[in-house]
């Protein structure tokens, strides 16, 4: 919370400006002007903000994460870190969100300040400075009312906090009426006489002005991480400091400039109380109509770059940034990483690349009746603009819409009458979830990208002359004279085109191979046509007119101005393709039959879908039906369901994700194949030769209504594996372990009394390890350490990394045969990535994020060890993410 506390005649009233978060970098235009600070920040208020900042430049903030529109102030504070105390790393702790809350003054133009002392070590409770730094233990269970332990007090408490933390900054009040900054950040303002530091008594002589109180609240959501055992320190300021009295914040004003003494801070002051928008209902205060735009400031985003480096969110890093070792104790000089030297600053505004030739469109409004976009979509929780554009241009669309922060849209045109009439940016106000400092799009609203290069026209069915010479590409043709001038109103062939700087006539006539296509066209050096047929006025031109060399290979031409160097395809002159032995290519098909899909099988989506890849993946599963979708899509069947129907091979337009010159399918459009062979019975996943040394398998158990089967500990992650869940609970010494749900680990001492041996149930394929099965929807595979793990001596070992966030244990992994296995299973740290999980939420709801949970204890064997890992991006609506943390 950012408090405004003009103090009334009548009572203590506050203007209380609930935002998100702004940015999260280790800039401080205050303390550490032109440069890099000494510690990362928490920042909230203007889009301006950057590493040296004026009055003016606050002013020219683009937008502000304030309700209030027109307050370009900022607000900020050091990030808050967990400490892991096993792997002595540290998490930036998510601010579920910020409030910033006799005669009173708006601040005057430039004003900045500073409040708390980054060194301070100790409370001295007659200082008035010390008593400005607080923190609530948030429980709204009330359950802990009347304990002293959990009463507010000035550094942090000794347990956690059920609801989150708040840090709590007030600033002084009185200020010297000439100097809008001084030396220290503090001597141009002073607290009130009596010592009160919430903005009551009088101001001293020195400092005659009372200006509106200051007081942040900062909410960290300390409850989604662990309390570390007594003596271990759990939360981090950004400068190293354990103990929390070393807290501070700092001010820069933006309000709108005073103008014979008042503007519309000092009208708010002067007309507003409890009955008219003091208290937090901003909209009753007449001076702020108008000037309220909360979707505004949920879609702000800073208009400059940031520093280039990991501060954590969302992971674990192995530093604080900056030379801020961890802090503890009451020593007042602050440790120092030996020969620390600070390397010269980068910057970005890590923003995700978007793919050459795209250009944004705008913000534009959904369709009214149905979608804007619908040729193609899916969502990813990492999800970014330049992913959605990525994918909806190898899929051949032209157009891509990110919308409600995970979800994209491709399509040719516009549909159902939307238009790219652009909204203003506050309508798209959703960040992604793969990067927080972009939007994509709103509930009802999409960023909208461009990509002409891809764009289609429609065809005419005149055909001209045949050709006669093989063209150096199997199947394909060309005349002896082989350039054709386009009409002066259309183009030769209009099915499909692209361009590539490695343009070749056998890219081109391969390309449109791959698309159905029957004439080839290469123009202007880097561009490719296509089409079913040439278009009327289409005529025969000299050869010397297609003059322009290839762009991929400058001893060939590649047609000229308005002219093609055209080939044509015959498709009783092409050899055989080479398929998989006992695979036939069986055509192109409608993805939907009568009911339902034409392939009932599993899925399998990819970048590295070949014709190839699908008929071995289907084989190796036991079905005798291949069939690639949209273009990275392997279906799998026995046979064709009822009322499927086989269409023209030029409805398979799609080009293979991993082998450009291969056709696979369209949307609702499948390229199939058939196994002739007999097909061996595939190998169903099970648990009868998990073999982890130490362990017992229990079996399948029911997870009943009355509690957890097992309560004690439990984890997930998307690479779950058994090995994964019992390292987890072998690390902190408990008995049993189970997994659920197929990601999920639970342990405990002892099997809860109300659950049951199941007979069913356990039939998910653990995401790790699809040989195995990891329990069910209210089902665990249970297993029981009866003797001290050790590592097995087989000569065969694997290094399984996953995703868990226990320390790795040395244990005994299944194969697909029975032989043993050793498996060594390893915490992951994966690479930066700047997520929406890890961002701030704009409501007072807490943020969710990603659980990271602290060993206490080793098991006597374990091995701790770590292994790099990247998060996987999912491609599809049918691909699962592999979400890897720490």
């Amino acid at each position: 919370l950012v408090t405004l506390l003009p103090f009334l005649a009548s009572a203590q009233a506050f203007f209380i400006l609930t935002q998100p978060i702004l940015a999260t970098t280790r800039l401080d235009p205050i303390v550490d002007p032109g440069t890099v600070s000494g510690h990362v920040h928490t920042i909230a208020g203007g889009s301006n903000f950057d590493k040296s900042m004026t009055y003016e430049s606050a002013r020219a903030s683009g937008c502000t994460t304030a309700p209030i529109t027109v307050d370009k102030s900022n607000y900020w504070i050091p990030s808050l870190y967990y400490y892991e105390p096993v792997q002595k790393t540290y998490q930036a702790i998510p601010a579920a969100y910020v409030n910033t809350n006799d005669t009173i003054h708006a601040f005057p133009d430039g004003l900045r300040m500073i409040s708390g002392d980054p060194s301070r070590r100790i409370f001295n409770k007659t200082d008035v400075d010390d008593q400005a730094i607080s923190y609530v233990c948030l429980d709204y269970s009330n359950s802990h009312q009347g304990d002293p332990a959990w009463a507010q007090r000035n550094n942090f408490f000794n347990h956690n906090c059920p609801d989150g933390m708040r840090a709590q900054i007030n600033f002084p009040t009185c200020w010297n009426g000439k100097d809008l900054d001084s030396p220290d950040h503090r001597s141009h303002m002073a607290w009130p006489t009596n010592g009160n530091n919430n903005g009551g008594g009088d101001c001293p002589a020195s400092h005659p002005v009372k200006v509106v109180e200051l007081f942040y609240e900062f909410i960290f959501e300390v409850q989604k991480f662990p309390f570390n055992a007594a003596g271990t320190p759990t939360w981090v300021w950004a400068n190293g400091d354990a103990s929390g009295y070393g807290l501070h914040g700092d001010f820069l004003n933006g309000w709108p400039a005073l103008v014979n003494g008042t503007n519309v801070l000092q009208q708010a002051i002067d007309h507003c109380d409890f009955n008219n928008g003091v208290g937090g209902n901003l909209e009753l205060c007449p001076p702020f109509a108008g000037l309220i735009n909360r979707a505004a400031a949920d879609g702000c985003q800073p208009q400059n770059p940031l520093v280039n480096e990991d501060v954590g969110l969302g992971h674990s890093i192995a530093r604080l940034p900056g030379n801020n070792p961890l802090w503890t104790g009451s020593m007042t000089d602050k440790p120092s990483y030996d020969n620390y030297t600070e390397a010269d600053p980068t910057y970005t505004d890590f923003r995700s690349v978007i793919p050459p030739n795209w250009s944004a469109v705008g913000c534009i409004a959904e369709a009214v009746n149905g979608r804007a976009l619908e040729g193609y979509s899916f969502s990813a929780p990492n999800m970014t603009r330049g992913m959605c554009a990525a994918e909806c241009g190898r899929r051949g669309f032209p157009l891509s819409g990110s919308q409600f922060g995970i979800e994209c849209y491709c399509d040719f045109t516009l549909k159902h009458g939307a238009t790219n009439t652009s909204l203003s940016a506050e309508k798209c106000n959703t960040k992604c979830g793969g990067n927080i400092y972009e939007n994509c799009g709103g509930s009802r609203t999409l960023n909208v990208y461009a990509n002409p290069l891809l764009v289609p026209v429609a065809f005419n069915a005149t055909s001209v002359g045949n050709p006669t010479s093989p063209a150096g590409v199997d199947g394909w043709f060309r005349k002896a004279r082989n350039c054709v001038a386009e009409p002066a109103d259309t183009r030769a062939l209009t099915g499909f085109s692209m361009s590539t700087g490695t343009m070749t006539p056998a890219v081109c006539m391969s390309l449109c191979a791959a698309r159905g296509f029957t004439f080839a066209g290469t123009q202007w050096s880097s561009e490719c046509y296509c089409g079913s047929s040439v278009s009327a006025g289409s005529t025969e031109a000299a050869t010397t007119e297609c003059n322009m060399a290839c762009s991929g290979k400058s001893d060939e031409m590649c047609g000229g101005s308005r002219r093609l160097n055209m080939y044509y395809y015959n498709a009783t002159a092409a050899a055989p393709k080479v398929l998989p032995p006992n695979w036939v290519a069986t055509g192109c098909w409608n993805a939907q039959a009568t009911s339902g899909r034409a392939f009932a099988g599993p899925l399998t989506s990819n970048s590295s879908i070949t014709n190839d890849v699908c008929m071995l993946e289907c084989q190796s599963k036991g079905f005798a039906l291949a069939g690639i979708e949209y273009g990275s899509e392997c279906r799998c069947a026995q046979e064709f369901a009822a009322g499927s129907v086989q269409v023209p091979a030029s409805e398979c337009s799609m080009t293979c994700a991993g082998n450009p010159l291969q056709a696979c399918g369209a949307g609702y459009r499948m390229t199939t194949f058939k196994y002739t062979g007999t097909i061996a019975a595939p190998v169903v996943p099970n648990n009868a030769n998990v073999t982890v040394a130490g362990w017992t398998n229990r079996g399948c158990y029911t997870e009943e209504d009355g509690g957890r089967t097992l309560p004690k500990y439990s984890f997930s992650s998307s690479s779950m594996t058994i090995p994964t869940c019992l390292a987890g609970c072998a690390a902190r010494g408990y008995r049993f372990g189970g997994v659920e749900y197929g990601q999920e680990c639970f342990c405990s001492d002892a099997i809860a009394t109300v659950a049951k041996v199941a007979t069913d149930g356990c039939t998910m394929v653990c995401p790790g390890d699809k040989m195995t099965l990891c329990g069910g929807a209210n089902r665990l595979n249970i297993f029981e350490n009866t003797t001290p793990a050790v590592t097995s001596t087989s000569a065969t070992t694997t290094a399984a990394s996953t995703a868990s966030p226990a320390p790795s244990i040395a244990v005994a992994a299944p194969a697909a045969t029975t032989s043993s296995t050793t498996a060594a299973v390893a915490t992951t740290s994966p690479k930066p990535v700047t997520t929406a999980a890890a961002a701030n939420t704009t409501t007072v709801a807490v943020l969710s994020t990603t659980k990271v949970v602290a060993p206490t204890t080793a098991a006597a064997n374990t091995t701790i060890a770590t292994s790099p890992t990247t998060t996987i991006a999912a491609t599809t609506s049918s691909t699962t993410t592999a979400a890897a943390t720490s």
